[in-house]
């Protein structure tokens, strides 16, 4: 090899390691400083009169198949255990109800989201299911589903659709912290990669001066 090749090589290393520090190409999701803000839940509660099927609270479900009892508030994040005793309104055993509440995001960016019910829990984000833990579970059992969707600054309407088929438990869980999409250079490894380039150009002036 050429005392010229040789100094060639190095430098094209040298600019690749310069390209890794400095371009961000590698994409990461971190987390910020910016919180997620969720209203009050605005909670309309029902007396199911027939277990609810995958379709969920249809509006033929809710007008055929489900009591109206009244409406109520929960906070933005909440846990109830009723067990077996009355839920709402002198009514439990087979209740349910939907929730909404307002999020209002900051920065665009991810949320991580928990729904939980003793049965079936569900929660959309402007009308688009992000939750979906729809079923009946026999007995004293708790389940829950979870999602982090990514969504934009602004404004949007939280919905949370739940049943409960005997024992009555629900949830809402979220730490409300806000999750950034970002993009990073590789910094440590440009630089090794930059030192082994100038290391070689280096090597290259030290033969020619031995020559």
């Amino acid at each position: 090899m050429s005392l010229s090749k040789l100094a060639k090589i190095g430098i094209v290393i040298l600019a690749v390691g310069i390209v890794l520090a400095v371009i961000p190409f590698k994409e990461e999701v971190i987390q910020t400083e910016y919180k997620a803000q969720i209203s009050d839940w605005n909670v309309t509660w029902y007396y199911l009169l027939v277990e609810p099927t995958s379709e969920g609270f249809t509006e033929n479900y809710l007008m055929n198949s489900a009591l109206f009892l009244g409406n109520a508030t929960f906070p933005a994040i909440f846990w109830y255990n009723w067990g077996g005793e009355t839920v709402f309104g002198g009514f439990g055993g087979q209740m349910g109800f939907i929730a909404r509440a307002e999020l209002e995001m900051p920065v665009d960016g991810f949320v991580k989201f928990e729904a939980i019910s003793s049965d079936g829990a569900r929660l959309y984000i402007d009308g688009e299911i992000v939750v979906d833990a729809w079923e009946t579970r026999w007995g004293q059992t708790v389940g829950s589903g979870w999602a982090t969707p990514e969504i934009e600054a602004g404004k949007h309407i939280l919905e949370l659709h739940v049943y409960m088929w005997g024992w009555a438990v629900t949830g809402f869980e979220t730490d409300r912290t806000i999750m950034a999409r970002v993009r990073k250079s590789e910094l440590l490894i440009g630089l090794a990669v930059a030192c082994v380039g100038v290391a070689l150009m280096a090597l290259s002036k030290l033969k020619a001066k031995q020559s």
